[in-house]
């Protein structure tokens, strides 16, 4: 059964607030997407930005889901840190990743992995052979790093992935104005190590009906019990991997992590306008923050 017609998402009489997504077939929009990531070390500032432009519609809509296409167009890059951030996402342009979210608009998966993967082998020469290389050794071991990424499908496809999750961070759950919803959750291990135990604080901060506009915030911060133990022990298998001397135990006191979510969105049809996402990790020596938006337009 096909739902093409127009809902809205209402505040019911105990003054709670479902955040759905009511998107008919067909429906377009413009995607812009831009990651700054920022390391501040003994007083020393260096930040990158990638930047792209892509399509945003959907495929399908049905009572058990969304099927939705999102295709990458373009690509710009602000003091890229390395080559291969820029032949990554180049690999991209035209590419069309086809996902599914559940009936409330959450994401679910990729439906389509396999044909991402083919058409971005596809595009590899091409990136490849349209770069200049400073260095003209780098342009094979560069490939050779492509492929074993295209290899690696658990990772290639939760490289996609981070950034569709963000998109369809609120849907499914219920808000009520001003009161925080405490829930679960995990928070990714920059040092490859297992997930972080973590509480992630959900809440719905305006309501403007007049102009059909709603503002969600979400705070996730590690439980403090595992935090330290866990970053300690995926620095020392860390330290291990590069044949580095195994690090002190204070080093992890001063770690600290934090992920933050702001989303402005459409009361009427649930259409997100924009996200910001921010993950910010500090040591004693470093402060890094990586700042996601994402915006979307007509």
């Amino acid at each position: 059964m096909s739902f093409n017609c127009k809902a809205q998402n209402i505040i019911s009489s105990d003054k709670t607030l479902p955040v759905v997504g009511y998107w008919g077939k067909g429906a377009k929009f413009k995607m812009q997407y831009s990651k700054t990531q920022t390391n501040v070390s003994q007083g020393k500032s260096k930040s990158e930005t990638i930047s792209y432009n892509a399509l945003w519609q959907v495929a399908d809509s049905t009572a058990l889901h969304y099927i939705i296409h999102l295709t990458y167009l373009d690509f710009n890059f602000i003091n890229p840190s390395d080559s291969f951030n820029i032949l990554f996402f180049q690999m991209f342009k035209n590419v069309r990743v086809k996902y599914l979210t559940n009936e409330l608009g959450a994401f679910d998966s990729i439906i389509n992995m396999k044909e991402i993967i083919a058409n971005c082998r596809k595009g590899i020469d091409h990136v490849i052979n349209n770069y200049t290389f400073a260095n003209a050794k780098h342009k094979e071991s560069s490939k050779l790093k492509l492929l074993a990424l295209l290899n690696n499908t658990d990772l290639f496809k939760n490289s996609i992935s981070e950034d569709l999750y963000f998109m369809h961070y609120f849907y499914g759950l219920q808000y009520k104005k001003d009161v925080s919803y405490t829930y679960d959750s995990e928070l990714p291990n920059n040092l490859g190590g297992i997930n972080i135990p973590s509480k992630s604080v959900y809440k719905l901060n305006y309501i403007n009906s007049a102009t059909n506009r709603i503002k969600l915030t979400c705070i996730t911060t590690p439980v403090e019990k595992n935090f330290k133990t866990i970053m300690y022990e995926s620095l020392v298998n860390y330290s291990k991997l590069l044949e580095l001397p195994k690090p002190k135990k204070e080093v992890v006191s001063s770690f600290s992590l934090i992920h933050k979510c702001e989303t402005e969105m459409s009361l009427l049809d649930g259409w997100f306008i924009k996200t910001t996402y921010s993950k910010i990790f500090i040591s004693d020596t470093n402060k890094s923050t990586e700042t996601i938006n994402i915006t979307f337009t007509p």
